[in-house]
């Protein structure tokens, strides 16, 4: 699945991209201040640790998930934007691997983000409506993490629900394509990261906390911006 996804991917990208270099930016008017996207894709995410109170530890692999976000950008200087985005990154669990007992089950749980985050954007200018760009941004992020699995041996059920809020940072890289004035479409890739949690069990009342190792997330996306 995810070399799928990443392939087409690339594949917009190459057909999108000659087509926008070869567009003149004659017919566009002057860059308008403001800027409202709608961004949407595929969620690729690495393996996380969860260690419980009591010291014993596992980590659990993913399977690839979805993005989703909105965002109200503003044009500082004519190379700088500033960015308010809020969004929602929400991945399935596919194995956990307890590390003590050196033995890997299945996991049928979820890790999901809602998140705000403040982005400083900059924009290569040049002559074409195709405009590549690199930012960073920071906020913070709301992380619930489920877990539900046969416990080895006993074959009973197993089910945690956790959350906590974290500080969250994102590094971004991708372009704009002007469609005309008010329209442009967008490609933009990121890493989104967020620091170590301590979370609340609140299906477990025998396991008060469960240390949780800071999500890496990599996210491939496709936008729709509306300028004004």
């Amino acid at each position: 699945m995810k070399k799928q996804a990443i392939a087409t991917l690339v594949l917009l990208a190459s057909t999108l991209c000659p087509l926008a270099l070869a567009t003149p930016n004659d017919g566009i008017g002057e860059q308008k201040p403001n800027q409202l996207v709608l961004r949407g894709g595929l969620a690729v995410p690495q393996d996380l640790d969860i260690e419980l109170s009591g010291g014993s530890g596992s980590s659990v692999s993913f399977e690839n998930g979805y993005s989703a976000s909105i965002a109200y950008g503003r044009r500082l200087v004519p190379w700088l934007r500033g960015e308010i985005e809020v969004g929602w990154i929400g991945i399935d669990t596919d194995k956990m691997k307890i590390k003590k007992r050196g033995i890997e089950i299945d996991d049928r749980g979820k890790d999901e983000h809602v998140y705000g985050m403040l982005n400083a954007v900059a924009d290569w200018q040049n002559d074409s409506a195709f405009t590549p760009y690199v930012g960073i941004g920071v906020g913070g992020t709301k992380a619930q993490l489920k877990n539900s699995y046969t416990r080895p041996g006993s074959g009973g059920e197993i089910t945690r629900d956790s959350s906590d809020t974290a500080f969250a940072y994102q590094f971004l890289f991708g372009a704009l394509w002007d469609i005309n004035d008010d329209l442009g479409l967008e490609m933009r890739g990121r890493y989104f990261g967020s620091k170590d949690r301590t979370h609340d069990n609140h299906a477990a009342a025998k396991v008060a906390d469960l240390d949780v190792d800071g999500s890496q997330i990599w996210t491939f996306e496709l936008g729709l911006s509306y300028q004004f």
